[in-house]
């Protein structure tokens, strides 16, 4: 009997093969160098329309939340803060 060309070893090495090109044409370039998603229109202010004391005090709050974040998850008591 003669078997068709995908059942012989060749063809199926053949296929391999190319889900193997296609992988490392397609999907391994978006996991290695991933685009960047853009953000929505609206998540953020522009940073232009904010003045300078508000653009300082939108850094110090960012800064003092990471400070406390990590306080809290290290078990620092409220006292010694």
């Amino acid at each position: 009997a003669v078997r068709p060309r995908d059942m012989t070893k060749r063809g199926v090495a053949g296929a391999l093969a190319r889900r193997a090109w296609d992988y490392l044409r397609n999907d391994f370039r978006e996991i290695v160098w991933p685009r960047p998603m853009p953000d929505p229109p609206g998540k953020f202010p522009r940073i232009s329309s904010m003045s300078a004391g508000e653009h300082l005090a939108c850094w110090w709050d960012g800064i003092t939340s990471y400070v406390d974040g990590w306080r809290w998850y290290n078990g620092e008591p409220k006292r010694e803060r």
